[in-house]
């Protein structure tokens, strides 16, 4: 249970005198949410609208890799450089409570991403259908739902809890 401080009582998380009481400063903002988007590279045009979508919506992008991919689109990068986007796009995928993934046929670095977070325990919200089916996709943790539509009336209605 979660308390408010009574009249006069000192604001502030260290003012909770009881152990496992729950108070929780009601002068701080709430955490928002905290969501990777895992898409083919080469989708980032329709990734770029789901961050503006997701941030009008409240949420935080925890690494938006579809804005930094226009800086060298034609460019590839070089091993030093894949290694610090893998070592970023993992933190990301570990800082996130939600991996919001868009299937594509030809993609594969989005179910490295999936993949990883399933392994961290992370809510996976999978809109669409996958090319193939398999035992992964209905693991504990998979929200499926058909259209991004659904994946925001989903995040709007039962994400704002965590």
């Amino acid at each position: 249970m979660v308390h408010n401080a009574p009249k006069g009582f000192p604001r502030g998380p260290l003012h909770c005198i009881l152990p496992g009481c729950g108070y929780v400063d009601t002068d701080q903002p709430p955490r928002r949410t905290r969501i990777y988007v895992a898409a083919k590279f080469e989708e980032h045009a329709r990734v770029r609208e789901v961050y503006a979508e997701l941030r009008y919506r409240g949420f935080e992008i925890t690494y938006p890799w579809a804005e930094l991919a226009l800086k060298n689109e034609k460019r590839i990068p070089t091993p030093e450089e894949w290694r610090k986007i893998g070592e970023d796009e993992l933190q990301a995928v570990r800082a996130a409570d939600i991996i919001l993934t868009l299937p594509h046929e030809h993609g594969l670095g989005l179910w490295v991403e999936y993949g990883i977070g399933l392994a961290f325990g992370k809510v996976i919200l999978l809109v669409g259908e996958p090319r193939h089916d398999g035992p992964f996709f209905y693991l504990q943790g998979v929200r499926r739902v058909p259209t991004l539509s659904e994946a925001y009336r989903y995040l709007d209605e039962e994400v704002r809890s965590l």
